[in-house]
């Protein structure tokens, strides 16, 4: 449990970002990040200016093999990192991946910053980075916004003592403060058990439907990435699929999250993201079925 100084409230996942990056990152510096990754985030790095190179995620978490020589050869200053139900593919790493990619930060200098925006869906021990760690080379991001409701605008930053403040000293001049309203009615979920309580009932109507369209969508023909809990499906279109599905889909009124958003640079992928909550309504799996077949066209 961190102490609270270690502590920093953020208005959600994307705020703790945003102040992480600020704070501790310079225009044309060099960072890390995972392939495929969660696709709001290069948006906020190259704002920044700084300077993006992949690793990709394998099924026990990040390459260990690219990610040391890449801090060989490029000299990046950090790592953003999702261990837990990582988005997009719903995977989480092993603990004996995360204790070695602790021990390569440790040796290059390399700060970790851990976003664990879906971890609490896990319904089993996953390991975090912060766990391991203290502190002393992480920087652990949480937030309830995706949990909760969009209507509640809360996150949280843990890091060493040193590294909260300079985060704080961030936040105060570019937001001030955050919402005591938000903050006490998040108090309230917490210690009352209605958030514990809300997370049994999600987990299990989240796994029925990840069951479901994973069913479906394996019918189909689609290739589905193992993973534990949580709301994303990773899925691999069949071969012979068309490399037109998502302008077709589209003019069929399917919107598909294509995987070639989820990576860096905007790569080329056979892979879309399904959320499994807005998935479960027959009629996608309907205009999917016309359209890999082509009777949709």
């Amino acid at each position: 449990m961190a102490a609270p100084e270690a502590l920093l409230m953020t208005a959600g996942g994307s705020q703790a970002l945003q102040l992480v990056i600020q704070t501790f990152l310079q225009p044309s510096d060099t960072v890390l990040v995972e392939d495929p990754g969660y696709f709001m985030l290069f948006p906020m790095l190259e704002q920044r200016g700084l300077r993006l190179v992949p690793v990709p995620r394998l099924a026990d978490g990040p390459c260990l093999e690219t990610l040391e020589r890449a801090c060989r050869t490029e000299a990046p200053k950090a790592f953003f990192v999702q261990p837990v139900l990582h988005n997009p593919t719903g995977g989480t790493a092993t603990a004996a991946n995360l204790h070695r990619l602790l021990r390569i930060a440790e040796r290059n200098a390399l700060l970790l910053v851990e976003d664990d925006a879906h971890g609490d869906l896990h319904g089993g021990k996953a390991v975090r980075l912060m766990q391991m760690d203290g502190g002393a080379t992480v920087l652990h991001i949480g937030s309830f916004t995706k949990l909760v409701g969009q209507g509640l605008r809360t996150g949280f930053v843990a890091a060493s003592r040193e590294r909260t403040q300079a985060l704080l000293r961030t936040k105060v001049t570019t937001a001030l403060t955050g919402s005591s309203v938000e903050e006490r009615r998040l108090l309230e979920l917490l210690s009352s058990g209605q958030y514990r309580r809300h997370l049994e009932t999600l987990r299990a109507r989240l796994s029925a439907a990840r069951g479901l369209v994973a069913t479906r969508l394996r019918g189909l023909g689609f290739g589905i990435a193992d993973g534990d809990d949580g709301m994303f499906l990773w899925a691999e279109a069949p071969r012979d699929a068309s490399a037109g599905l998502i302008p077709a889909a589209r003019a069929r009124g399917l919107a598909l999250a294509g995987g070639t958003l989820f990576r860096p640079g905007r790569q080329p992928s056979r892979h879309f993201r399904f959320n499994v909550s807005r998935s479960t309504d027959p009629r996608i799996m309907e205009v999917l079925a016309a359209l890999l077949t082509g009777e949709g066209k």
